[in-house]
């Protein structure tokens, strides 16, 4: 009995993954909004019986402004909510993409003591 219970609530796990077609719409339904060049990570989990939490990195165009990128996340969360109902949280981490020149590698690192220029003297 308590197999078959399981069995036939599989979806209402807490931590589930959605269906693939599902994250695949909605990673079409975050790069049609202006300002977003691409959705480089999305996870979408279950929390609940019909509660869901979208979160995804997101590459906004280089010359979005902060009150621009604002906008557009408050439109995505509008925009899927309505779409799905059971989407309860949308969170959206404003991300450089691969290539762009403000990132110099997957992490920053601090000027370490061997960081100095020829003829310049120790600290």
């Amino acid at each position: 009995m308590a197999f078959e219970l399981g069995r036939s609530n599989i979806s209402m796990l807490v931590g589930q993954s959605l269906p693939e077609g599902m994250r695949l719409q909605l990673v079409r339904d975050l790069e049609e909004l202006d300002d977003v060049e691409a959705v480089l990570d999305l996870a979408a989990v279950m929390q609940g019986p019909q509660e869901v939490l979208v979160a995804a990195k997101v590459n906004f165009r280089d010359a979005a402004t902060a009150v621009q990128i604002e906008a557009r996340c408050e439109q995505a969360e509008r925009r899927l909510r309505a779409r799905y109902p059971q989407i309860a949280r949308v969170y959206l981490d404003p991300t450089p993409g691969p290539g762009d020149p403000s990132v110099g590698g997957p992490f920053p690192r601090s000027p370490s003591p061997d960081d100095t220029a020829p003829g310049d003297a120790p600290a």
